[in-house]
Formats: C-alpha cells, structure tokens, sequence
C-alpha cells in the first residue's frame, strides 16, 4: 500500500477515534494494523518540531463556558426581579434541560449523570417553591404539603428511572418523616404511646418492604432501597418513646431487644440470600464511552 493511501486509512481511523464512532482499543488496532510497524495509542499526543508534545486548547468549549457561566451569573444577580411567572419558567427550562442531560447526553463520566440528575431534583424543589410562593398557598399548611409530597414523588420516580439509590431513599426517608408529622399532629399520637406507633409504622413498613420486593422481581437498581427502609421503619416506635422522655417500661424494653434480636439474627441467617439478593441489582453502564 502506497503512503498516499496508507495517510488517508489513517487520518480517517484517527477522525472515527476522535468522533468516537468506534471504541479507542479498536482504533487502536487498526492504526497498528495499518501502521506495518509503527504503533500508535489513543494517548498519544503530536509532538512539535522539538519533540515537545503539544496539545491543542479548546478555544470552542472554552469561549462556551464561559459564555454559559456568564449567562448564569447574569440570572442569579437579576434573578428576583424577574415577575413570579418569568421564574418559574427559567426554572423549568433548566429543569427540563438537566433531565436532558441526565437521560440522553452521551457522558463521558458517570458521575456527571448523578450530578445532572441531582440538581434536575433540586430545581424541581425550587419550582415547587416559587409554584407556593406564587399561587398564595405560603397561608395554607395543607396546599403546601401537597405540593412537597408531590415534589418527593417527582424525586422518585426520578431516581427509580435514573437508577439512583440516594434521590430514591432521601425521598422516601422523607416522606416517612412527613408520615410521622401526620401521626404525630393529625392523628394525635404522641411518641410515647408505643402501641399506636408499633401499628402505624408497621403498616409503613410492610408497604416499604412490599414495594421493594415486588420491584425486586423487576430486578429494578432501586428496589433495595424501599427494603432496607422498611427494615429500619420498624425500629421507629422505640427511638421515639425513647425520645419521647416517658418513663422505662419493662415490657417495651423487652420487645425493643426481641425486635433488634430477631433482625440482627435474620439478616445473619440470611446473609447469603441476603448479599445474592442485592447482587443482582447490576447497575447498567449508561453512557459509556470506551
């Protein structure tokens, strides 16, 4: 083969490399290939007359960024004098385009994708923020509730979908939180009344541990969540009587030690199950450039 040709086989290999067409070790390969001798490596840089590698700046990206950073220093020092509608608005449009980020960009690192979908659900927060400040439901306990609970179910359906066990257990963690300001303000059940919380937040666990296993037959990334919360939910009545500064009772110091007993004895008895089980929760590689 001619040099002529040998340059142009070449010079398109590198432009698939480049363009990531192909994975870098098969780039590679053929460069070696074509090469007949001289060997050739994705970290390879040019080298100027000197010998001295030289690397090239990415003016393009560079002048994009800092055009990006300036547009958004722009919107957080003149951010609060725009109109309620105007606000809510940008902030849905960053949301959206985070959640592009997150789902359909080709990222090169996966932890950018955590980060792109971490701060979608944040900004999903602060749209429903400026949603309660807007709409006047700051006067009402109950419109402002409805709108937290339905920012945490955004926030899991998220993380079920991003396969994001951190934004899944944060979410249900606390809608557990709100579910005991709902006993504890609605229903009037006070911590130290251990009976009625042994009720109520055994029924949050069965649920939380249902949810899990059936999510599990799915072998869905996020279903260990659900479990290990509901396992821990059942622990729940006994740190708050102990919070609660009610008198020791024998009877309830007992069952706190059977409980604790019978989990740690479980999950020892169980742990083969147990670790295979979680095991075949593989998380896929999303977005992996070779």
């Amino acid at each position: 083969m001619d040099k002529s040709n040998k340059k142009l086989i070449l010079k398109e290999i590198d432009s698939w490399r480049t363009n990531r067409l192909l994975p870098a070790e098969y780039c590679d390969f053929l460069s070696n290939l074509y090469a007949e001798g001289e060997t050739f490596s994705s970290d390879q840089k040019t080298k100027n007359s000197f010998g001295v590698r030289r690397t090239s700046v990415p003016w393009r990206r560079l002048f994009s960024s800092l055009a990006v950073s300036l547009l958004l220093l722009l919107f957080v020092l003149h951010f609060t004098s725009f109109p309620n509608w105007m606000q809510i608005v940008i902030l849905v449009i960053l949301t959206v385009a985070f959640y592009c980020l997150a789902f359909f960009a080709r990222l090169p690192i996966a932890l950018l994708r955590i980060v792109f979908l971490t701060s979608a659900c944040l900004l999903v927060a602060l749209d429903g923020y400026f949603f309660v400040r807007s709409t006047g439901l700051t006067d009402s306990p109950e419109g402002s509730l409805m709108v937290l609970v339905l920012v945490l179910l955004i926030w899991i359906v998220s993380g079920t979908a991003g396969e994001s066990r951190m934004i899944v257990s944060i979410s249900w963690l606390a809608i557990g939180i709100f579910y005991h300001l709902v006993l504890q303000y609605v229903r009037q059940v006070a911590g130290s009344d251990y009976g009625m919380n042994t009720v109520y937040w055994l029924i949050f666990s069965v649920v939380s541990i249902g949810v899990g296993v059936f999510l599990g037959r799915t072998k869905l990334f996020v279903a260990p969540s659900w479990a290990i919360i509901g396992v821990l939910a059942v622990m729940v009545p006994d740190f708050l009587y102990l919070l609660s500064g009610a008198k020791p009772n024998f009877v309830i110091d007992v069952t706190a030690f059977l409980k604790l007993s019978l989990l740690v004895t479980l999950i020892i008895v169980f742990r083969e199950g147990i670790q295979n089980w979680l095991d075949s929760f593989k998380m896929r590689q999303y977005n992996r450039v070779e």
